[in-house]
């Protein structure tokens, strides 16, 4: 809206470093959620973080069971190879009532069932993972949070690079999941938030 665009031929724009616009300005929800209310629980968690962590999970976590039917959210990040992301992790996992304790190689809570049963409806695993039609109901300022988590978890920042090589001539995020459904609502999310995507 009011923005100065203009068309280029591919051929003027090879190997130059090219800045996208946004498409259009972002939706905006007519429902003002401030707070997550964890079901069959008193936990309210304020939108933006559990938003922000629900990206997380979509990128990293996943939800175990056990033969003793036990369930357990574990939520993948090392710091020795990703120390920036391990901190915005844990300072996150840190303000939430639940029980994370940080091992070697991944944030755990086996203690917050509820939590764990929540989860299962955005998918146990990768390849299943989904993102409900509430959230993109959520005030921009949430849903961007969520997309930051997203990104910090299976986003790539792609620089100016070669063409031929990588296809990819201009500065932009991406983002990997195997979950064909994660892929679409990722899509969907960014559209919403008023980004181009391809």
């Amino acid at each position: 809206k009011n923005a100065e665009y203009q068309l280029t031929n591919i051929s003027e724009a090879y190997g130059k470093k090219l800045k996208h616009i946004m498409t259009a300005d972002p939706y905006v929800s007519r429902k003002n959620i401030k707070n997550f209310d964890l079901p069959d629980t008193d936990v309210s968690i304020s939108i933006g973080d559990w938003e922000e962590f629900i990206g997380w999970f979509l990128s990293e976590g996943c939800v175990s069971h056990y033969k003793d039917g036990h369930t357990a959210v574990s939520i993948s990040q090392v710091k020795e190879v990703n120390p920036e992301k391990w901190e915005n992790l844990s300072r996150l996992l840190l303000s939430l009532p639940f029980d994370f304790k940080h091992y070697e190689r991944y944030f755990f809570d086996h203690r917050t069932r509820e939590l764990h049963r929540y989860l299962e409806t955005l998918g146990t695993y990768a390849n299943n993972k989904q993102i409900p039609d509430y959230y993109f109901e959520l005030p921009v300022s949430a849903r961007m949070r969520l997309l930051k988590g997203l990104l910090a978890g299976d986003g790539r920042r792609k620089d100016p690079c070669n063409y031929e090589k990588h296809m990819i001539p201009f500065d932009q995020d991406t983002y990997t999941t195997s979950s064909e459904k994660l892929a679409k609502d990722v899509e969907r999310l960014m559209i919403g938030l008023g980004f181009a995507t391809s």
